[in-house]
């Protein structure tokens, strides 16, 4: 068992035998396991201030997870280098949970529909309305249900990467 003379020596990785192998891995250090969690709950509560509700939250979170290379933007400063994330996006009369827009400026809206605000026929008719609105000017659209965002966020963020296709 390994000892520590202080915190800060628990945190530092124990170094690799001489004797280990290609491919061994070294025993962990408390830092090892904190830095991720750390930097996912940093992550979170960043996001968490500009989406309007958990599943958003989680959603976004699981694609700039999944998508090293997506910068996240809280408002639309047009076209980047490479993709933008963008909640609650502006579009008309509408705001959209979330917006991907690719390196050449197109926009990819996802909806995130929990049911508490999407389960009444008034409801769905009202989202039918808006989708439909944004399909015919040219945008894709992606629904997630909350259920599907709440069972595998980091699923329903490798859905979206059928359109990392479409450009980089």
């Amino acid at each position: 068992m390994r000892e520590f003379s202080n915190f800060r020596s628990a945190l530092e990785p124990e170094p690799a035998p001489e004797d280990s192998f290609p491919g061994d891995q070294p025993m962990r250090c408390i830092g090892d396991v904190i830095s991720p969690i750390v930097a996912g709950l940093e992550l979170s509560v960043m996001v968490d201030r500009h989406t309007d509700s958990p599943i958003e939250t989680m959603l976004a979170v699981a694609i700039l997870r999944q998508w090293q290379d997506i910068e996240f933007r809280t408002y639309d400063a047009g076209p980047a280098r490479g993709w933008t994330l963008i909640p609650q996006y502006p579009w008309g009369k509408y705001r959209v949970d979330l917006a991907l827009r690719k390196p050449d400026g197109f926009l990819i809206f996802i909806e995130c529909d929990g049911k508490d605000f999407h389960s009444s026929p008034e409801q769905v008719e009202r989202d039918m309305v808006r989708e439909r609105a944004m399909v015919e000017a040219g945008y894709p659209v992606v629904r997630f249900t909350g259920s599907e965002i709440n069972y595998s966020p980091v699923a329903c963020a490798n859905e979206l990467r059928r359109f990392r296709r479409w450009g980089t």
